[in-house]
């Protein structure tokens, strides 16, 4: 993804495929304010080298850190989403330090990945330049990165990333069509590789009941398909879990939800 950029020449854009991530701390407040400010600045800096590192690791290029959050590019659809997996895996491993040095407020991300084609260049003065994705589409992986709040999952994708993946290893299920206000739609992805395992083994053994509630859903049979998704969130919580998703798709009657 460097590559990408450093090709382009200041002044210009090129047009480029790209994969786009964006992952940000959930209640970063919370974890901020049990600390003083130098505090904070060095448990950021630690969060940021890892994940920079895995960045780094799976060929991407953070293009910006945005308060807490990271927005990162790769030419590769595959990379993108393995980084995601990966931050999450480290997410988890950071929580043992914090645990063990007493912490309540455990850290939890949410990751979003979105691929299109946008312009890539720099943009300023001689004075002050700095890189730039251009397109309707960059705001994607943010706008799906709030979205795993909402359905309560850990990494979302949408089609256009999971249908350059080929015969991939990662463990997906499709949540249904995306409408956004401006008319636009995408099929949306759960990407549950970096799940605590019994959640995992869980969403892998529902898969096909819970994409077939989808079909139904889109059919206009809303009763059938909360039906099914209520069954899958009574298996979970009967087996000491929670599937959110489930939980939230059976109280959605809508056709489809607009953002």
């Amino acid at each position: 993804a460097n590559e990408i950029i450093l090709e382009v020449e200041a002044g210009n854009s090129s047009e480029v495929a790209v994969s786009m991530l964006f992952s940000d701390i959930r209640a970063f407040t919370d974890i901020s304010m049990t600390m003083s400010n130098g505090e904070l600045f060095q448990w950021l800096q630690r969060y940021f080298k890892v994940m920079t590192t895995i960045t780094d690791d799976n060929h991407g290029f953070v293009d910006q850190f945005i308060g807490d959050a990271i927005f990162a590019i790769f030419s590769s659809a595959t990379d993108s989403v393995q980084c995601g997996v990966s931050m999450q895996a480290a997410a988890k491993r950071l929580n043992f330090d914090i645990t063990s040095k007493g912490g309540e407020h455990l850290l939890v991300i949410g990751v979003g990945v979105h691929h299109a084609q946008v312009s890539a260049g720099f943009l300023g003065s001689t004075n002050r330049v700095t890189t730039t994705l251009v397109s309707s589409e960059v705001a994607m992986a943010s706008r799906l990165e709030g979205l795993t709040k909402h359905y309560g999952v850990g990494i979302l994708t949408t089609g256009s990333v999971i249908h350059l993946l080929g015969l991939h290893p990662f463990m997906t299920r499709f949540m249904g069509t995306l409408q956004l206000s401006s008319g636009a739609s995408f099929e949306l992805y759960d990407v549950f590789d970096a799940d605590d395992v019994a959640l995992r083994r869980h969403k892998a053994r529902t898969k096909e009941r819970f994409e077939d509630a989808v079909g139904l859903r889109t059919a206009g049979e809303f009763g059938a398909a909360a039906a099914e998704w209520l069954s899958i969130a009574q298996e979970a919580s009967d087996a000491d879990i929670v599937d959110n998703a489930a939980i939230v798709l059976a109280g959605s009657y809508g056709e489809r939800d607009v953002y």
